[in-house]
């Protein structure tokens, strides 16, 4: 295993990975497979990190409508607007849209790898 340097940063990599780390330029052709599709581990990092942060987002919008849906609704003593219950709606979808998504996607990568 060898250091090179990467032509499309410049960072120094080792020269047993097939693209760089860094900026994801193809660095070493002999491993990189022409029909193989490989995404840098950074980006799926940062994939991972966003796909994780709008879930987050979707269940802060599902807490903060069931409190506006208890104050509302005067501790649940009367029916409440459909603002809280869209917000809820809203917020499970999402919720649920990434993790499927998400779900999906790995084993995508799994049935690739194999």
């Amino acid at each position: 295993m060898a250091l090179i340097t990467c032509t499309g940063c410049g960072e120094r990599i080792s020269s047993q990975y097939a693209h760089c780390p860094h900026c994801g330029q193809a660095t070493n052709p002999e491993i990189a497979s022409s029909d193989a599709v490989t995404v840098p581990a950074r980006q799926q990092k940062k994939l991972r990190q966003r796909t994780q942060d709008l879930s987050h987002l979707a269940l802060l919008a599902m807490v903060a409508g069931s409190i506006w849906y208890y104050i509302d609704s005067q501790g649940l003593k009367q029916p409440a607007g459909d603002g809280p219950i869209w917000l809820m709606g809203a917020g499970a979808s999402l919720y649920l849209y990434l993790r499927i998504w998400w779900l999906l996607r790995r084993l995508r990568q799994r049935g690739n790898d194999q």
